[in-house]
């Protein structure tokens, strides 16, 4: 079942309760294919699908796996990527598959080559190309991006709004690095009680609503795939759109979370924050701090700050 996490949670629970009876009394069994992080999102739906079940991350590509896909198709074509081109990407794909495919599969058509060698190995790409190609999809993605910043950002209604707004602005101030491990809810509240300024949902607000933050971007925004997801189980926002991840390291943060209406005072704070970091400790230009490690103008940074 392709897509199966576009169908209404209502649809996918009454699904799950149905996959035990095809497991326990006929020889089906079903393969679901789904944009989320979460192991446990059908046992969620029917805690009776416990050992009936595998999951597999498709999601997950090592850096060994990538290679391989580059080096499957060279053989299958009859060509070579150029060791600073495949490097390149590699370095800078976010472990997508998808990106590496992308931008070899632009190599290709850049150098006219639209079927296989016949034999004749051909060498393609350069260094100067990769940063070209990887540097499109970061363009190609801005309009999406911008568009999903501005609509997720309103919530589904405005007594909700808050809660997307500061959900939104976490993520944007947060380091990709970071993100692609997913924030832990406890993280989100601590961004807002240190740069919140007294206001921002509460740890309350957002447990109950985030588990609802993939209906709202597939059934309200109608955004296909969707860019952020929940993990239940483990309390863990996660970004599932690697693309976006792609288009955010390379954006101006402060600008980003302006155009988002972060408030003004906010975004001071913060930045005041991040150069105190920065001068003490060398770290990354974003945090996101633990409440033990609580940074504010008349406290000073601790030894170890959690950083981003």
């Amino acid at each position: 079942m392709e897509d199966f996490h576009y169908l209404p949670n209502s649809v996918q629970k009454s699904f799950s309760r149905a996959l035990k009876g095809y497991f326990d009394y006929s020889i089906h069994r079903f393969i679901m294919i789904g944009v989320w992080l979460d192991d446990n999102k059908l046992l969620r739906f029917n805690g009776d699908l416990g050992s009936r079940i595998a999951t597999v991350n498709a999601d997950h590509w090592s850096k060994a796996e990538l290679e391989d896909v580059i080096e499957k198709g060279e053989n299958l074509i009859g060509l070579k990527f150029d060791d600073h081109f495949r490097d390149h990407i590699l370095e800078n794909c976010l472990g997508s598959v998808w990106v590496v495919q992308q931008v070899c599969y632009q190599a290709c058509v850049a150098a006219g080559i639209i079927g296989d060698s016949e034999g004749k190995v051909r060498q393609v790409g350069s260094l100067e190309l990769a940063k070209k190609l990887m540097q499109d999809i970061v363009r190609d993605q801005s309009s999406r991006s911008t568009s999903f910043i501005d609509s997720f950002s309103a919530g589904p209604s405005a007594d909700l709004a808050e809660i997307y707004q500061w959900t939104l602005y976490t993520v944007i101030a947060s380091d990709v690095a970071r993100l692609k491990g997913g924030l832990q809810v406890t993280e989100i509240v601590n961004f807002i009680e240190l740069f919140g300024l007294g206001t921002g949902p509460s740890a309350r607000d957002l447990l109950k609503e985030l588990p609802n933050i993939a209906e709202f971007q597939m059934h309200h925004l109608e955004i296909s795939p969707i860019v952020l997801d929940y993990d239940f189980g483990a309390r863990r926002l996660n970004v599932v759109d690697r693309s976006f991840l792609i288009w955010l390291n390379g954006q101006d943060r402060v600008e980003i979370l302006r155009e988002a209406d972060m408030p003004g005072a906010s975004i001071r704070h913060w930045q005041r924050v991040v150069r105190e970091v920065q001068n003490v400790h060398h770290k990354s230009d974003v945090i996101i701090t633990e409440g033990r490690h609580r940074i504010g103008d008349d406290a000073q940074p601790s030894a170890q700050p959690e950083t981003a």
